[in-house]
């Protein structure tokens, strides 16, 4: 095994055509923080953004130079309005709609919301009627997406 110290913002190759970049998330800041992850994919964009809020600027300022194919996004809070440590539906929305604003996503971007919880208040469906209209799918267990 080789063992790699990820820093934020630091792209580190993991094989030929793979790489992957650390960004700093919006949780868990009592130890220490945690990362959302941008992939690049043999020049294809995938950011997973799970445990995460609303990202702070130097976030999407670094987001803003990429190219997007597949957006994975924390929904967490569901139907709960919350920017801080988790999402919620709206706040997914929101996040589209900054990363349309910056102009990285690729015209066929699939944006789709992941991890969600009972807290939340909202069952698949009614998480179906309210992102859907958004272009925004709903994640599910077993879920697979096509990235080649």
């Amino acid at each position: 095994m080789d063992y790699n110290e990820l820093t934020p913002f630091n792209e580190c190759e993991l094989e030929p055509g793979i790489s992957v970049t650390p960004l700093p998330a919006l949780h868990a800041f009592e130890i220490g923080g945690a990362y959302n992850y941008l992939f690049n994919v043999n020049g294809k964009g995938l950011v997973i953004g799970n445990d995460t809020g609303w990202w702070k600027d130097d976030v999407w300022d670094y987001l803003g130079g990429t190219k997007l194919d597949v957006v994975v996004m924390d929904c967490t809070n569901g139907k709960i309005d919350n920017s801080g440590g988790h999402l919620g539906a709206p706040n997914v929305v929101q996040v589209k709609d900054k990363l349309e604003e910056l102009g990285v996503l690729n015209d066929d971007c699939q944006f789709i919301a992941n991890h969600f919880s009972h807290n939340g208040g909202w069952l698949h469906e009614e998480l179906e009627q309210f992102l859907n209209p958004h272009g925004i799918t709903v994640g599910y267990d077993g879920m697979e997406i096509d990235f080649a």
